[in-house]
């Protein structure tokens, strides 16, 4: 059985960060967050957008 990796979460693990810390630092309710990674939500093709943007080059929050 092969693993399915959520592209979010895929993203977010490999810029180093947890779920809590991604969602403090995004303003992102934590349960949002953790339904986009479950596929329970999808968000808008916009936000999936930057979300990617954001963590593949994190220093452009600062």
């Amino acid at each position: 059985m092969t693993d399915n990796i959520n592209p979010i979460k895929a993203a977010r693990t490999a810029a180093g960060y947890t779920q809590q810390q991604l969602s403090d630092l995004l303003d992102i309710p934590l349960m949002t967050l953790s339904q986009w990674e479950t596929g329970k939500r999808n968000p808008p093709a916009y936000v999936k957008k930057m979300l990617f943007a954001i963590l593949k080059h994190p220093e452009i929050l600062k």
